[in-house]
């Protein structure tokens, strides 16, 4: 799943715009690759019923934003949790390489402050947690 997210945020045309392939899970960009989105995975909660497990699970997903600007940081965050409810880049069900995603859901945003990378460059960072639902596809 993690790689499917990876590939299917990296062919959606606003984080590509946005972002170009400056995309990676647990790595935090150096200055020269900003701006940038680092994604964790938080926690993946298999669900059972009596008959069995349910087809799509349910993993969290932090999205952290990472820009030169504020306002660059929640500009691209917007792309996730829009202003318009059902209209994020990962409202609708696709699939990507080996994963079907169904409807994912922003359930938080925050500030994440500032912080400086190498050089002394002073970078914003916008926090999503997400739900992405999911299965092989």
């Amino acid at each position: 799943m993690e790689e499917d997210l990876r590939h299917r945020l990296m062919n959606t045309v606003g984080v590509r715009n946005s972002v170009g392939s400056n995309i990676d899970w647990e790595e935090r960009p150096k200055a020269a690759g900003l701006p940038a989105i680092t994604l964790t995975l938080t926690s993946r909660i298999p669900i059972q019923t009596y008959k069995g497990p349910v087809s799509l699970v349910p993993s969290r997903v932090q999205v952290d934003v990472w820009a030169t600007s504020v306002k660059q940081a929640v500009m691209i965050a917007r792309l996730f949790n829009p202003i318009v409810p059902d209209q994020g880049i990962l409202a609708n069900p696709a699939i990507s390489g080996k994963t079907r995603f169904g409807p994912s859901f922003v359930e938080s945003e925050q500030s994440g402050g500032t912080d400086e990378v190498a050089g002394g460059t002073l970078v914003f960072r916008r926090i999503l947690h997400l739900t992405v639902w999911h299965s092989p596809a």
